[in-house]
């Protein structure tokens, strides 16, 4: 499984900027090893600026190279949300706000697509959204939202699913304030691991997945070792019955 995580560097546009990006800081400070490691995955972790230009040269490239993933995490900055908030769709019109060098794309439209495209994730949204808030890491909650910004953000976003085939990408707004890096970091993990949980779910007929978090101290590897034995004999024998 490959797996692409982006976030954008600092901006300046005049009448907004941002010093330091919390999505590329939180991006920054996922537990890329460690995850790589628990879900048998690749992990690219790629650092965008904010320039149109630039956005779309760099973006060709990785889908050029990897062809396809079997997930795109793409990580903005919004100012006005206090939580994260998942993104449904994007857009292939509007861009009106110029990047850190004042540009827009031509005819303010993105030059992917046809006229008016609108590009939705193929990725259960709600479904993800409801088992995250369920137990929200850090008490980081989030939301849901069909509009993207009109800028960067959504800029990335419809090219990433204009590529993809399967349309598993998702975007996540980041809050400006409020969290830690670490905290939001914390939150994107658990967008990944839901996300592996409900590939699993949806690839299965049967539905037969089990998903199980361990803890990260109070416990040698050895007892969750005997603990996760367990439970697999225990569901063995329920789907045998």
């Amino acid at each position: 499984m490959g797996v692409l995580v982006t976030g954008f560097g600092p901006y300046d546009i005049g009448f907004d900027k941002a010093d330091v990006n919390a999505s590329w800081e939180g991006v920054q400070r996922i537990d890329k090893e460690g995850i790589q490691a628990k879900y048998g995955i690749q992990m690219i972790v790629q650092h965008l600026p904010v320039d149109y230009d630039e956005v779309q040269s760099k973006m060709t490239e990785l889908w050029d190279e990897y062809k396809d993933f079997d997930l795109v995490m793409h990580v903005g900055l919004l100012k006005n949300i206090q939580g994260l908030r998942l993104e449904k769709q994007a857009c292939k019109e509007s861009y009106f706000f110029g990047d850190c060098k004042g540009c827009c794309p031509v005819d303010f439209e993105h030059p992917l697509g046809e006229k008016e495209a609108v590009f939705n994730t193929s990725l259960d949204v709600d479904g993800i959204l409801d088992e995250y808030n369920s137990k929200p890491p850090e008490q980081l909650l989030a939301e849901v939202s069909e509009d993207a910004g009109k800028f960067l953000c959504e800029y990335v976003y419809f090219t990433s699913l204009y590529h993809s085939e399967s349309k598993r990408v998702m975007f996540v707004h980041v809050p400006h304030e409020g969290y830690s890096y670490e905290q939001i970091a914390r939150g994107l993990e658990r967008f990944l691991c839901e996300y592996v949980y409900f590939t699993s779910l949806y690839h299965s007929e049967s539905k037969r997945v089990m998903f199980v978090h361990v803890p990260h101290e109070g416990y040698s590897y050895e007892q969750i070792a005997r603990g996760l034995e367990r439970l697999l004999e225990i569901a063995l024998k329920l789907c045998m019955n």
